[in-house]
């Protein structure tokens, strides 16, 4: 792990991170791929609507985006499944977007790493937020973060950026709504998240893999390699473990 990410918060001291978001990539994911060992497990905004625990219990990260409402609500209802011992949170480790839309930041942790890092990608998010009101997913943000902060595996499931064949989320059947397309296409085009992963990717000595072979990001990123994992057990959630 880098001496800036040692400091930077209460990540553990490993250097793979599995990143899931809530895409439908996520109910997906090859166990035969998934790594064996020590490794951190991030997740994204509404994870727990989830039908099985698809990346298990435990939960080192957790990465909103919304405003200030929304993530308040995510918080208390993750606070009550963690209390009901339904997931095991790393509170510590709850990061936040600023309220969108026009936010005076989004993901503030990335602009000081990539400033103590000496990057210099930032200022390219910064001007697509300012200047075409274009965003990271959080999803994405979270996985420059975990570069950033030092990770040199990571691999993702459910982090899709792409909602035009079929539902959204791994917890839903329900399609995108056309304006709702729209909005993502306007808000978070899809070039543009994966143009700045592959900026840090290149600064970087970092491999990236998707747990789904049939994810839109395997179309982007290696489908990670078998790993003969017979560790993971995928269980379905309790009807008093759904939200």
């Amino acid at each position: 792990m880098s001496p800036v990410s040692k400091h930077f918060c209460n990540f553990p001291k490993v250097e793979r991170v599995v990143i899931g978001g809530s895409a439908p990539s996520l109910s997906r994911i090859d166990y035969r791929r998934y790594p064996v060992g020590d490794i951190a497990v991030w997740r994204i905004n509404n994870f727990f609507k989830e039908h099985k625990y698809y990346l298990g219990r435990r939960v080192d990260a957790v990465f909103n985006g919304g405003d200030d409402d929304e993530i308040s609500v995510r918080r208390a209802t993750m606070q009550k499944l963690a209390g009901a011992g339904a997931y095991d949170i790393n509170f510590d480790n709850f990061f936040t977007a600023m309220p969108m839309p026009n936010a005076k930041n989004h993901f503030a942790e990335i602009e000081r790493l990539d400033s103590a890092h000496r990057v210099g990608i930032w200022p390219a998010i910064a001007h697509a937020r300012d200047a075409r009101d274009q965003h990271l997913f959080s999803g994405v943000a979270a996985i420059v973060l975990a570069i950033l902060a030092g990770f040199r595996e990571i691999y993702i499931a459910g982090i899709d950026c792409d909602y035009e064949n079929g539902p959204r989320y791994a917890y839903s059947e329900t399609k995108t709504s056309d304006a709702d397309l729209q909005w993502i296409k306007s808000y978070h085009p899809t070039d543009f998240q994966w143009d700045i992963i592959k900026q840090y990717m290149d600064k970087f000595d970092v491999k990236i893999y998707s747990l789904s072979p049939d994810s839109p990001a395997a179309r982007i990123f290696p489908v990670a390699p078998l790993t003969g994992n017979t560790d993971f057990t995928l269980t379905e959630k309790t009807q008093n473990e759904n939200v």
